[in-house]
C-alpha cells in the first residue's frame, strides 16, 4: 500500500509558493521537500532579452547581505536595465541627431563665408531674390535663418566653418571679418 503524504508546514494549499517535491529518505520513508520558486533572469527594459552579466537570484539572495552591488550590476551607463545594444543605439542616435541640426543649419544656408554675409546684410529682401542665386543660394535662405526678415534686417555673420557665430556679428555696415 502507498504511503501516505502530508505538507510538513501549516500552509496546505497547491500554490505556487508551497511547491514540494518526494524524496525517500536514507531510512526509507516517503517525505515531501520543499522546493524553492525559479529565479526568473533579468531582462532589458527595451527589448526583453536576457541580461549578461547579471546572476539569476531570488530577491532575498539579491540583497545587499548576500551579495555585493559589484556582482549585481554591470558598469556602464543603464548597465543592469538596458542591454548593451540598446544603450549602443541611444548613444548613435543622440550623436546623429546632433550632427543632423549642424548639418541642417549648414545646409539651409550654403557654405558662406562671413564676408558675403555682412555683403548681403546691407542689401534689401528684393535685392537679395536676384542676388542669391549669383551666390548659389536658395533666395529664403536668410530670411529661414534668422525667423523673420524686414528690410535692412539684421543678418548674422556665419564662420567659415558654416555655423552659427554670435560673437563675430555684422550690422548691416560691412565687416571687418
Amino acid at each position: 500500500m502507498v504511503q501516505r503524504l502530508t505538507y510538513r508546514r501549516r500552509h496546505s494549499y497547491a500554490t505556487r509558493s508551497n511547491k514540494v517535491r518526494k524524496v525517500k529518505t536514507p531510512g526509507g520513508k516517503l517525505v515531501f521537500q520543499y522546493t524553492r520558486k525559479k529565479p526568473s533572469p533579468r531582462i532589458c527594459g527595451a527589448t526583453g532579452v536576457r541580461l549578461n552579466g547579471i546572476p539569476s537570484l531570488r530577491p532575498k539572495e539579491m540583497s545587499n547581505r548576500q551579495l555585493s552591488r559589484p556582482s549585481k550590476t554591470v558598469h556602464r551607463i543603464y548597465g543592469g536595465h538596458l542591454s548593451h545594444a540598446v544603450v549602443k543605439d541611444r548613444i548613435v542616435r543622440a550623436f546623429l541627431i546632433e550632427e543632423q541640426k549642424i548639418i541642417k543649419k549648414v545646409r539651409c544656408c550654403g557654405a558662406l563665408t562671413s564676408v558675403m554675409w555682412c555683403f548681403i546684410g546691407m542689401s534689401t529682401k528684393a535685392n537679395l531674390t536676384w542676388m542669391a542665386p549669383a551666390f548659389g543660394l536658395d533666395p529664403q535662405a536668410p530670411a529661414r535663418l534668422c525667423g523673420q526678415w524686414t528690410g535692412l534686417s539684421f543678418v548674422p555673420n556665419l564662420s567659415v566653418s558654416g555655423l552659427w557665430d554670435p560673437n563675430n556679428s555684422c550690422s548691416g555696415q560691412g565687416c571687418a571679418s
